[in-house]
């Protein structure tokens, strides 16, 4: 546990945090969600990205390629829902080989439209999303929302993992906790985002130091186990 905290004062951060106990539909917690961490992000190092993780059932989709098109489609349902129901406009402007990048705007955020010949894009509100072809295989025993047979969207790869990354422009302040939450509530009960300590920003500009998952819009955290 102590490669993805590395600090015990997380411990009193879970507690301030007024979150819940990990549920997530799993078993066998034991050491909170360290069997999760260890099973899709691996690496120290991996934890200090975002990922999207996720184990859709076989039934879904006849091939990876297929599991590859429709967790794409979920994905974009749920940034676009999440966009629409927290009052931002937005603009898809990249959709090719499992990669998606959305602009969106709202002047209480102070995400501004793209304007040609003035604007940069380091002014620009955005998701990144990148959803890779999965391996076949079979749910891991503490997962219960998905058993038997699966396709596997894992995240311990250097360079090809999946991920959902908000970004603020360098003037804005988009409420990135928020919006992560929006979009996990839209997307299936065996999808999950995973996000790193110091990534994600609040409303007032604080970032969440420690990590955690987002299960359907429920917040679970990292814990130590007790001694």
């Amino acid at each position: 546990m102590e490669r993805l905290t590395n600090t015990k004062t997380f411990g009193a951060a879970y507690v301030l945090s007024g979150y819940t106990s990990p549920q997530l539909g799993m078993t066998n917690w034991q050491g909170g969600l360290v069997n999760l961490a260890n099973w899709v992000i691996g690496h120290k190092k991996h934890g200090a990205r975002n990922s999207l993780i996720a184990w859709m059932p076989a039934k879904e989709a006849v091939s990876p390629t297929d599991a590859q098109a429709k967790l794409l489609s979920h994905v974009k349902v749920s940034v676009e829902s999440a966009l629409s129901g927290l009052g931002a406009d937005f603009t898809l402007l990249y959709d090719k080989d499992g990669e998606l990048t959305y602009q969106f705007y709202k002047s209480d955020w102070g995400c501004p439209m793209w304007v040609n010949g003035q604007s940069k894009l380091s002014d620009m509100c955005s998701v990144e999303v990148k959803i890779i072809k999965p391996r076949s295989g079979t749910a891991p025993e503490f997962l219960s929302e998905a058993q038997g047979a699966v396709y596997a969207f894992t995240s311990g790869h250097e360079t090809q993992y999946n991920f959902v990354n908000v970004s603020n422009g360098k003037a804005s302040r988009a409420p990135q906790q928020a919006i992560y939450a929006a979009l996990s509530k839209h997307l299936p009960d065996w999808a999950y985002l995973y996000l790193s300590p110091k990534s994600v920003e609040l409303e007032n500009g604080d970032k969440v130091a420690f990590p955690y998952l987002l299960e359907q819009d429920k917040a679970e955290l990292f814990v130590y186990p007790e001694a």
